[in-house]
């Protein structure tokens, strides 16, 4: 039983579902089946290969036509247009007047489709801006006679490639000369290589045939250099800047005797001790006197060792 159920609501669905997939295309009472333009790349910018051959294929739903035009005063009449779409511009009409078929009565009140394949040359304009070396072209239905009536449908966008042509003038290295055209990409100059073509840059149009400045490709030759020279230093790290072997030892004697103070320090303060606590123990208080004794040697030495490197200086 639960699979019998499953199936009555799949069935449900489909025929639910099936009838607005059907006429979905009808909604609008037409559409574009087809759509192209040829050749896909327009060779050159003369007026030979600037004829494209554009081909619609369309159907009209009579009923679905009659609900969705009904407004329209001229709802026995459709109209056909064949745009050009511009970037960040207003769209512009490459079929101008556009197409307008009137000869579809029959077709309203009929479940037949009314069917039609068009097909027209149309001379394109020229490409003199960067933008337009890739163009779009589409197809358009609209209601009636045309805009501002319904828009019926729209097709696909087809590209097409189209050399771009600059008014102004461009240059490569042809030789060590300046060879110049018209494209921004110098493939109408003559004598320049695929690799200085790369480099082709726009350029005043009273350089063309004159010297490129760099020879045949080995670039203007620099004039000798001055002799330079450069100082190398090691820096010095040791605190005080010692410059000599005697400043040095005045450095390392310092050190020493900044080191014996705190050690003599603690030393008397050692010394001390023994004494106090010498009492009866006689060795103690030797050792204690013995301690003093050699401090006081010792700083003294230290004091005349500090002084020593400054007599062997002056002396």
């Amino acid at each position: 039983m639960r699979n019998v159920r499953y199936v009555s609501i799949f069935i449900a669905l489909a025929v639910l579902i099936v009838p607005i997939f059907s006429s979905a295309s009808q909604t609008t009472g037409g559409d574009i089946t087809n759509f192209d333009v040829n050749p896909k790349i327009i060779k050159s910018n003369s007026t030979t290969d600037r004829n494209l051959e554009f081909k619609i294929d369309l159907a009209i739903y009579g009923k679905g036509f009659r609900e969705y035009c009904g407004s329209v005063p001229q709802i026995k009449r459709f109209t056909v247009y064949i745009m050009e779409d511009l970037a960040g511009e207003a769209d512009t009409k490459v079929l101008n007047p556009p197409y307008t078929i009137d000869d579809f009565n029959s077709y309203l009140y009929d479940s037949t489709p009314y069917k039609n394949t068009f097909n027209t040359k149309i001379l394109v304009t020229s490409c003199t801006t960067p933008k337009c070396a890739t163009r779009n072209f589409y197809a358009m239905i609209y209601c009636g006679g045309g805009y501002p009536d319904k828009m019926i449908t729209e097709s696909s966008r087809i590209s097409v490639t189209q050399p771009f042509v600059s008014s102004g003038t461009y240059a490569c290295n042809a030789g060590g000369v300046y060879a110049c055209g018209t494209k921004a990409d110098c493939s109408d100059t003559v004598g320049c290589s695929a690799t200085t073509k790369a480099a082709c840059a726009k350029v005043d149009s009273n350089l063309c045939g004159k010297s490129f400045g760099g020879g045949t490709g080995t670039g203007n030759i620099g004039t000798p250099g001055t002799t330079q020279n450069y100082q190398f230093t090691i820096p010095n790290w040791l605190k005080g800047q010692p410059s000599s072997l005697t400043d040095l030892l005045d450095i390392i004697a310092k050190w020493l005797f900044n080191l014996a103070i705190p050690v003599a320090v603690g030393l008397i303060i050692y010394a001390g001790v023994l004494l106090m606590t010498a009492g009866p123990n006689p060795a103690n208080v030797k050792k204690g006197g013995a301690i003093l004794k050699w401090v006081a040697i010792g700083l003294a030495n230290a004091r005349i060792r500090l002084n020593y490197p400054k007599y062997i200086c002056y002396n």
